[in-house]
């Protein structure tokens, strides 16, 4: 059955198999969420047998010689390849975050909000596996069937980007997501949760918004943390005492620069930012760079000063908040 929903925001296409249901979704949009086509699934193959579902799909991406990239860990891309000699499971890649084609003047993304596994099975298409069901034990190490399946949602963006000019060599060992493809990934693995309130709850004495920061950040800047430290467990009177002192994380996101990113609403930098005029609800009276356990402190910083955060680097801030 395919039932087909319009609006003047968001138009969806129904599609309800007997294995999956996909809702393909368009956002009337000027955010990254307008830039890509949403698709959501849901996969229930408890009535199958020995069956595996996926997702192809099919664009005009030229990569005659099934060259694709996929994330490491969200961190990197890594070039992947279909290679004749092996078996079609031995094509398929680990997919954490992302996953693309491209050629010389366009590149078509999947950004997924779960890990899954990929493949180029076919020039020009991306496989992405959903679920499967087996009755016997493929050897790999579980010792029985995969009999244990339950409905399975899953969620994915669709980008389709074109490069400001053509490039000689499509098929790099380095390559990078578009800053776009950076942030329509962020938006899809940290959603906004709506949290209900019962109708037997008081209402709590909240503010209508809240900003933390006193700007936003520049576009290739990602805040992954701020996190308060405790004391020390041996001074029971300050065991859940917060400290004055939050651990600050900040990466800089490397970005392939030869595509348009027109649906930004920030402000592409060079990955610097000022300590000092970060936090609108607290004043950072002392900074030291540290390595990411905080085992070790490297440098004190001024706050004052522009700090510089380098391409696919994550700096480790101890900030001492007034």
């Amino acid at each position: 059955m395919v039932r087909v929903i319009k609006g003047p925001i968001t138009s969806e296409v129904h599609v309800i198999t007997p294995f999956v249901h996909q809702v393909v979704r368009l956002h009337n949009s000027p955010g990254t969420d307008g830039a890509s086509v949403d698709v959501y699934n849901i996969v229930d193959i408890r009535q199958s047998a020995n069956l595996e579902v996926g997702m192809r799909i099919h664009t005009d991406v030229d990569n005659s010689q099934r060259i694709f990239y996929s994330d490491l860990n969200g961190f990197q891309m890594q070039q992947r390849k279909y290679y004749h000699k092996l078996t079609l499971q031995g094509n398929v890649y680990p997919m954490p975050t992302m996953a693309y084609l491209q050629d010389k003047n366009k590149r078509v993304s999947v950004l997924s909000a779960q890990s899954a596994g990929v493949a180029n099975l076919v020039p020009g298409a991306i496989d992405v596996m959903f679920d499967r069901r087996l009755n016997q034990d493929d050897n790999r190490g579980l010792g029985q069937g995969v009999l244990d399946n339950h409905p399975t949602p899953s969620r994915f963006r669709l980008l389709f980007e074109s490069r400001l000019q053509n490039i000689e060599d499509p098929d790099p060992e380095t390559s990078f997501p578009s800053l776009l493809g950076h942030l329509s990934s962020l938006a899809l693995i940290h959603p906004i949760f709506v949290m209900p309130r019962g109708q037997a709850a008081t209402e709590p004495n909240m503010s209508s918004s809240l900003s933390l920061l006193t700007r936003p950040l520049s576009c290739e800047l990602h805040l992954l943390n701020v996190r308060t430290l405790q004391n020390s467990d041996d001074q029971h009177e300050l065991q859940y005492v917060p400290k004055e002192t939050s651990l600050l994380l900040l990466r800089h996101l490397p970005s392939d620069c030869s595509f348009l990113s027109p649906s930004l609403s920030c402000t592409p930098g060079e990955g610097k930012v000022k300590l000092s005029d970060l936090f609108s609800v607290a004043e950072v009276k002392k900074s030291t760079q540290t390595s990411l356990t905080m085992n070790k402190n490297l440098v004190d910083l001024s706050p004052s000063v522009n700090l510089q955060v380098e391409p696919m680097e994550i700096m480790a801030i101890q900030v001492h908040l007034s």
